[in-house]
C-alpha cells in the first residue's frame, strides 16, 4: 500500500514537474511569436512585457504589447494594448488550424500624428499591404512555411483611445467596443499570425474614420481612407463586423454646421466641435 501511494507520488510529482518545464519552454517561445508577427505585419519594432499560456486551461494572458512609432515622430509609442486574454482549443493545438473561442483586447492607446506632411500610420499600413504575398506575378514565392492558421469565433476590442491634434488642441476619440465574430473562417486555414494583427489594427483604424466625423485633421481623415483602401478589406477575414458607437458622425457634424452658422470664426467653430465631440462621446480636450 505504502509503495503503491510512493508511486502515485512520484507521478504527481513529474507531471508537475512536467507541466512547469512546459510553461517555461513555451511561454517565452509565443511571447517571441508574438513580438516577431507584429514587427513583420507592421514594419516596426513591436514588444510584449509578459505572456503567460495556462496549458491545461488553455488561456493565454498578455501584458503591455507595444507598437513603436515610425521614425521621425514624436509621441512614445504608436499603439499600446495594456491587456490581452486569449481562450484556445487545446485539442486543435496539434492541427493546422488552431480554434480560439475568444480574443479580448483591452485598454488600447494610439497615436495618430502628422509631422512634415508625413502621417506615421502610412508606414505601418504601407507595410500591412504587402501582408497578401507578391504584387508582381514575376516575383518568386515564398518558400517559408506559412504557419499555423487561426479562427476566433468571437474578437472583442474594447476601451480604445485614439490621440490626435485637431484645431491646435489635442483630442481623445474614444471607442468603446468593436466585436468580429468568425475571424479566419472564411478562408481555408484560418488567419496567420501577422494578419491577425494587421485585422486588429485595420478595425480600429476603421473605426475611427467611421466614427469621427468633422474632428479628424482632413489630411489625417483622407490619408486613413486611401490607407485603409490600400490595405485591401479585412472584412473578407470576419463572417460578422459589429460597431457599437453609431450616430457619432451625424451628431458632430450636425454641431459643427450649427456653431459654424451662429459663429464668425472658424477657429471658434472647431473649438466648439471640439467640445461637442467630447460631450457625444465622453472624449478629451487638452490644449
Amino acid at each position: 500500500m505504502r509503495l503503491i501511494r510512493r508511486l502515485l507520488l512520484v507521478i504527481v510529482l513529474l507531471l508537475l514537474v512536467g507541466v512547469l518545464a512546459v510553461t517555461l519552454f513555451l511561454d517565452p517561445l509565443v511571447k517571441t511569436s508574438v513580438e516577431a508577427a507584429g514587427t513583420h505585419a507592421m514594419g516596426v519594432d513591436t514588444s510584449l512585457e509578459s505572456l503567460n499560456l495556462g496549458v491545461t486551461s488553455g488561456e493565454l494572458r498578455m501584458k503591455t504589447f507595444k507598437v513603436a512609432n515610425p521614425e521621425g515622430f514624436d509621441t512614445e509609442h504608436f499603439m499600446m494594448l495594456g491587456d490581452g486574454q486569449v481562450e484556445l482549443m487545446l485539442s486543435s493545438l496539434l492541427t493546422d488550424t488552431v480554434q480560439v473561442p475568444l480574443i479580448e483586447l483591452k485598454q488600447i492607446d494610439m497615436n495618430l500624428e502628422k509631422k512634415g506632411g508625413h502621417t506615421n500610420f502610412q508606414t505601418i499600413l504601407d507595410n500591412l499591404s504587402k501582408l497578401g504575398g507578391p504584387k508582381d506575378e514575376k516575383d518568386p514565392p515564398s518558400e517559408e512555411e506559412p504557419g499555423k492558421g487561426f479562427v476566433i469565433e468571437q474578437l472583442l476590442i474594447t476601451d480604445v483611445s485614439v490621440r490626435t491634434r485637431y484645431a491646435g488642441k489635442t483630442v481623445t476619440i474614444p471607442i468603446r467596443k468593436i466585436e468580429l465574430e468568425g475571424v479566419g473562417s472564411n478562408t481555408d486555414h484560418g488567419v496567420l499570425l501577422p494578419e491577425l494583427t494587421g485585422v486588429v489594427l485595420q478595425v480600429i483604424l476603421d473605426a475611427v474614420v467611421k466614427n469621427a466625423g468633422n474632428i479628424l485633421d482632413a489630411e489625417i481623415m483622407r490619408g486613413l481612407e486611401d490607407g485603409l483602401a490600400q490595405v485591401g478589406d479585412f472584412r473578407k477575414y470576419s463572417e460578422v463586423l459589429l460597431y457599437p458607437v453609431e450616430g457619432v458622425t451625424e451628431k458632430l457634424d450636425k454641431a459643427v454646421k450649427a456653431v459654424g452658422e451662429g459663429a464668425g470664426a472658424v477657429q471658434d467653430a472647431a473649438d466648439k466641435a471640439v467640445e461637442a465631440f467630447g460631450d457625444v462621446l465622453g472624449g478629451k480636450t487638452e490644449g
